[in-house]
């Protein structure tokens, strides 16, 4: 961690650099600040990035003690509430997808950070949260696969009626890092399917190129 009186900056040490599991957790990191940034329970993330060194994050330096140390017992009694309003707030946070799913895992007194008058609480260190984006799934080839980050490719092969294609593509619009490609399932001049009229607005847009179309637009 490097810091200055204003922020903390996170970054891999020389040995995490070479473990990818490590370079996940602090990529996932930063995206569930991001994410938790208007509830006001977490370290506003200032900057995110990466250099010659790997990923990096930023976040404002909280000045707030923790709970680590002795305390009055009266303030403590405060904080303990505020604690857990924090913690509700955490574990019902949701965006424009649904729920966030979060959960801290490491809610320990060094990681939770309280205001002098016990009405305020920060909660420190997300790295080893699990929420929405950081579940890992075996693939179809039995391989292990943690979820979350921008993907490169998307075959959209649901439900063809308008309002579900149209609900997988913002899905996957929300993900699709830039110059990435979506293929649309039976979408081809004359299909029928109301997927077609998705990809009409699509294109419309002018947001996205078409690559190739017939029997699939891509």
């Amino acid at each position: 961690i490097e810091e200055s009186k204003d922020w903390l900056e996170k970054r891999l040490s020389p040995r995490e650099r070479t473990e990818p599991e490590a370079e996940k957790r602090l990529l996932s990191e930063a995206l569930l600040l991001e994410k938790l940034g208007p509830f006001g329970v977490t370290p506003r993330l200032l900057a995110h990035g990466r250099d010659g060194r790997g990923p990096w994050h930023r976040v404002e330096r909280v000045r707030f003690p923790t709970l680590a140390g002795p305390r009055d017992p009266a303030w403590v009694a405060r904080a303990a509430r505020t604690v857990l309003n924090a913690l509700s707030v955490l574990h019902e946070a949701s965006d424009e997808l649904g729920p966030l799913s979060v959960i801290h895992a490491d809610p320990s007194p060094s990681n939770i950070a309280i205001d002098e008058s016990g009405d305020r609480c920060v909660l420190l260190d997300l790295d080893l949260a699990w929420w929405r984006e950081s579940r890992t799934l075996d693939d179809v080839f039995g391989r292990s696969t943690r979820l979350g980050g921008k993907i490169g490719f998307c075959y959209i092969d649901g439900n063809h009626s308008y309002a579900l294609a149209k609900r997988d593509f913002e899905n996957t619009d929300a993900f699709l890092c830039p110059g990435g490609f979506i293929l649309f399932d039976d979408s081809g001049d004359g299909s029928g399917w109301e997927v077609c009229k998705v990809v009409e607005e699509v294109l419309a847009s002018g947001r996205y190129e078409l690559i190739a179309k017939n029997p699939h637009y891509l």
